[in-house]
């Protein structure tokens, strides 16, 4: 991921919690990923372990606590390890 952003309001269709946003881009438009929709993480020895998310504002600390607060978790109990950033790389 090349690019992140946060939001400043609640977004009401992820359990009313502040999120960090993700563009994917597909032809001339682009749909944004809320971090709650990810879940990293998988079984086996071959499974993801650990994720390092390289892009602005990826684990922005104030949405990132909202999201804990709401018990909001982008990862499964496979993952030990998620990296990104507070702010602008």
């Amino acid at each position: 991921m090349l690019h992140g952003t946060y939001g400043t309001g609640l977004d009401y269709t992820a359990n009313q919690c502040f999120q960090m946003y993700f563009p994917i881009a597909s032809g001339g438009g682009a749909t944004y990923l809320r971090m709650s929709e990810m879940n990293f993480g998988g079984a086996g020895t071959n499974g993801l372990k650990w994720m390092a998310i390289m892009s602005c504002f990826s684990l922005y600390h104030n949405n990132w606590q909202s999201m804990q607060n709401k018990g909001i978790k982008p990862y499964n109990s496979n993952l030990h390890l998620l990296l990104g950033c507070d702010t602008i790389e």
